[in-house]
C-alpha cells in the first residue's frame, strides 16, 4: 500500500526520523494528547488513468501531510524536512508501489485553536505506475525528466484498417528500438598469480675515496638587537562591588506553649468513725466471817478482765472533691530575629517581620534576649522597635553589653495579622558596638 511506503520513508529518513521517530506518524488524525512535533497524512484524492484500450496501470493522487508542532518554528521546521525529503521523489518505496514522481502542489499554514498547536499542510500530487501496490501494466511508463515536465501521454489507439487499393501504400515507419538490456553482473575477479622467484643480489661495489673537505667560509656579522617596546601603563583598579543586602527573611516561628496544669485532686479525709464503749468492771471479792476481833483485812480481789474493745465504727465516705478543668492551651510563641555582622549603619532597618495572626508583646517585652559581640562605646545605645510607623517600644545596650527592654508606657502592645514589626539602629553609629542579635518573644 502507497501509505504504508510512504511511512516507512518519513520514519526512517535521516532527518525527518529523529523529529518524528516512529510512534508520532498517523494517518487521518493524531493520536489524543500524542507528543510534538507530529505528522498526520490523508489521501485526499485518487484516480487510475483509463485509455480506450483499457486501464494504462497509471494512477494519479493527491495527498496530504500535516506538520503539527507546539510552536510555529517547530511546524515549519518539520514541514520544510518533509517537503526536502518529498518534492521530486521517485523510485520504488519499501511496499513495491513504483513511484514515477512526487511534487509538492500547495504550502500553507494552520493553526488549531482548540489545542492551541501549529500546522502546515503540504498537499502532494504522485503518480504510482501499475496502479497502488500493482505490477506496472499496460506498456506504459512515466520518465521523470528535470525539472516540472509532467509525463509522456500515452499512445493513441490504432486507427482502423484502410480499404484495399490495387497501389502498394507507403512503407510504413521504422517501429521504435525496443529498450537496450541490462547489464550482465560483473565477472569474479581471476586468481591472484603465483609471484616470480627473486633474482640473486650482485656484489657490493667498492667504495669510492672521500673527497677532500672543502674550506670554511668566513663567519657572517651578528645583527643587532632590537629595542624592546615599551611596558603599557596599568590599569585602573576597579570599583568596589556594592554591599549585598541585609537578609529580610523573618525567624522560625517560636514553640507551642505548654499545656496548662491539672486541676488538684481533693486531699480532704472522711470524718473518723466513733470509739467503741468501755468494757464491765470486774466482780467485787467475797466478804471476810464475821469475827468479835477484827479479822485481818480480805486481800483485794483481783481486777477484773478488761472488757472486750468495741467494734471498729464504720469508714468515713470518702470525700467528694471536684475535679479542676484542664488548664487551656497556652497561646502560640513567635520569635521575632534580628542579626547583623559587624557594626549597622546608623538608623539601618536591621529586622522586617510581618504578623502571620494576632500577637501581643509582653509589658517591657518579658522574655525576650540580645547578645552583643562588641560592646558600645556610648552608654547606652538605643535601637527602636516600631509596628508600622508607630514606636511600641526601645532596646538599649549598656557599654557593659547589659540589655534593657522597654516598651511605650511599660504596657503590653498587641499586634494584628498583617502588621509590619520592624527594629531599628541608633540614629547615629556606635564607634565599637558590633555583631548585635535580638529575639523578641510575642505570644
Amino acid at each position: 500500500m502507497f501509505e504504508t511506503g510512504l511511512y516507512t520513508v518519513l520514519t526512517t529518513d535521516s532527518v525527518v526520523g529523529p523529529l518524528v521517530g516512529s510512534e508520532r506518524v498517523y494517518p487521518l488524525i493524531l493520536a489524543e494528547g500524542c507528543p510534538l512535533p507530529a505528522i498526520r497524512y490523508e489521501r485526499t484524492q485518487g484516480n487510475s488513468i483509463t485509455m480506450l484500450d483499457g486501464s494504462s496501470g497509471l494512477f494519479n493522487g493527491n495527498i496530504t501531510v500535516s506538520c503539527h508542532g507546539a510552536t510555529y518554528a517547530a511546524a515549519r521546521g518539520l514541514a520544510d524536512a518533509v517537503k526536502g525529503l518529498l518534492d521530486g521523489f521517485y523510485g520504488t518505496l519499501p511496499s513495491g508501489d513504483n513511484v514515477g514522481g512526487m511534487f509538492c502542489r500547495d504550502d500553507r499554514n494552520n493553526f488549531d485553536d482548540l489545542p492551541r498547536t501549529y500546522c502546515v499542510d503540504l498537499e502532494f500530487e504522485f503518480w504510482l505506475q501499475g496502479g497502488p501496490g500493482g505490477p506496472t501494466g499496460g506498456g506504459y511508463e512515466i520518465q521523470l525528466m528535470p525539472g516540472v515536465t509532467g509525463p509522456v501521454g500515452p499512445t493513441g489507439p490504432q486507427g482502423p484498417t484502410g480499404p484495399t487499393s490495387t497501389v502498394p501504400g507507403p512503407v510504413g515507419a521504422t517501429g521504435p528500438a525496443g529498450p537496450t538490456g541490462s547489464q550482465g553482473a560483473e565477472g569474479p575477479t581471476g586468481a591472484k598469480g603465483d609471484q616470480g622467484i627473486d633474482g640473486a643480489t650482485g656484489p657490493d661495489g667498492s667504495q669510492g675515496p672521500q673527497g677532500a673537505t672543502g674550506g670554511s667560509g668566513p663567519q657572517g656579522n651578528p645583527g643587532t638587537n632590537g629595542t624592546n617596546g615599551a611596558t603599557g601603563p596599568t590599569g585602573p583598579t576597579g570599583s568596589t562591588g556594592p554591599t549585598g543586602p541585609t537578609s529580610t527573611v523573618p525567624g522560625p516561628t517560636g514553640l507551642t506553649g505548654p499545656t496548662g496544669p491539672t486541676g488538684p485532686t481533693s486531699t480532704t479525709p472522711g470524718p473518723a468513725g466513733p470509739t467503741g464503749p468501755t468494757g464491765p468492771t470486774g466482780a467485787t471479792g467475797p466478804t471476810g466471817p464475821t469475827s468479835t476481833a477484827p479479822g485481818p483485812a480480805g486481800p483485794t480481789g483481783p481486777t477484773g478482765p478488761t472488757g472486750a474493745t468495741g467494734p471498729t465504727g464504720p469508714t468515713g465516705t470518702t470525700g467528694t472533691g471536684t475535679k479542676g478543668d484542664t488548664g487551656s492551651t497556652g497561646p502560640t510563641q513567635v520569635q521575632i530575629c534580628s542579626g547583623v555582622a559587624g557594626k549597622p549603619a546608623a538608623s539601618q532597618v536591621v529586622c522586617i517581620y510581618i504578623c502571620g495572626a494576632a500577637k501581643t508583646f509582653a509589658a517591657d517585652f518579658a522574655g525576650s534576649y540580645g547578645s552583643v559581640g562588641t560592646n558600645p562605646t556610648t552608654n547606652p545605645i538605643e535601637y527602636t522597635v516600631k509596628n508600622g510607623a508607630t514606636t511600641i517600644g526601645t532596646i538599649d545596650i549598656s557599654s557593659a553589653g547589659a540589655f534593657t527592654f522597654a516598651t511605650v508606657s511599660n504596657t503590653t502592645k498587641a499586634v494584628s495579622a498583617g502588621d509590619r514589626i520592624t527594629i531599628i539602629a541608633p540614629s547615629s553609629q556606635d564607634a565599637t558596638a558590633a555583631n548585635v542579635g535580638i529575639t523578641l518573644v510575642a505570644l
